[in-house]
């Protein structure tokens, strides 16, 4: 029998991109003949562009397109799902990417292959730098603590520290992210996963975990990791399952300050939400 999958890419301005990312997908497609692939195209550009040559017909998956007004990451990523009337039992796994990423060529063939334990709910792939080689996943080990997210909170609150922080993140992830482990290490439990690539389990999907993050941006880590927490799902690094970022970015003043604002929002409502008490 085959395994359904159905993945939503939230694409903002980045056509070039995701047209790569979907030809990656059909490459990937065409090593398992076990996957019926669902795509939804799910879409908060604000850019002109022909969105009709991204699915020259030739694509072995169903795909879907969606245009949003520019509603952010995981809301682009549920208006994905009900634009198919997502259902949870349709599916054995449900995907959310960006697209400045593409999958390897034996993604879905080794995604078969996965020895998936009863209360497993999430999957974290390694997400392999195409700049340094390091690799986003496992993103975050242990749980962090309500005063961590306070002290971030107000990091944030000014963006000239918040651009600091920024650069000192992503040197940190240069000289410091596990290389390519992929065939060297095998899986890990831990607490949150890199937000680029989460691969939701049907453990995830059936239980009464939330996928439906009300903020724009940032914190979909942390969100994730606490309805799993709360539903006593784990959630486990996968590294032989491989996922290519092209890292693109602007390091603008303007950017930044927006930025930061929005993990200021979703630090308010984590906080609020799960640590409460």
């Amino acid at each position: 029998m085959k395994k359904k999958v159905c993945i939503v890419l939230v694409c903002y301005n980045a056509y070039q991109d995701a047209k790569k990312l979907l030809n990656s997908l059909q490459e990937a497609l065409s090593q398992e003949s076990k996957i019926d692939l669902t795509v939804v195209f799910s879409d908060n550009s604000t850019e002109p562009f022909d969105v009709h040559s991204l699915n020259d017909g030739s694509y072995n998956f169903d795909y879907h397109y969606i245009k949003n007004e520019n509603v952010g990451y995981f809301p682009g990523f549920y208006a994905g799902l009900q634009h198919i009337d997502y259902a949870p039992k349709a599916f054995d796994y449900v995907i959310v990417s960006n697209v400045d990423l593409t999958v390897d060529k034996f993604f879905f063939e080794k995604l078969i292959d996965t020895d998936l334990k009863v209360n497993v709910g999430i999957i974290a792939p390694s997400i392999i730098s195409k700049t340094h080689g390091g690799s986003s996943n496992p993103k975050i080990i242990n749980r962090p603590s309500k005063n961590k997210l306070i002290i971030l909170k107000s990091i944030f609150s000014n963006v000239f520290l918040f651009s600091t922080y920024n650069l000192l993140s992503r040197l940190k992830a240069k000289f410091t992210s596990p290389k390519n482990t992929s065939n060297s290490i095998g899986s890990i439990d831990m607490y949150a996963p890199h937000g680029a690539f989460i691969i939701f389990t049907n453990n995830y999907l059936l239980s009464a975990a939330k996928i439906n993050y009300p903020r724009f941006l940032f914190g979909e880590e942390v969100f994730v990791a606490e309805e799993a927490r709360l539903n006593n799902l784990k959630i486990t690094y996968e590294p032989y399952l491989v996922i290519y970022d092209n890292e693109h970015g602007s390091t603008s003043l303007e950017k930044n300050k927006f930025i930061s604002m929005e993990h200021v929002k979703s630090y308010d409502y984590l906080l609020k939400t799960y640590y409460s008490d």
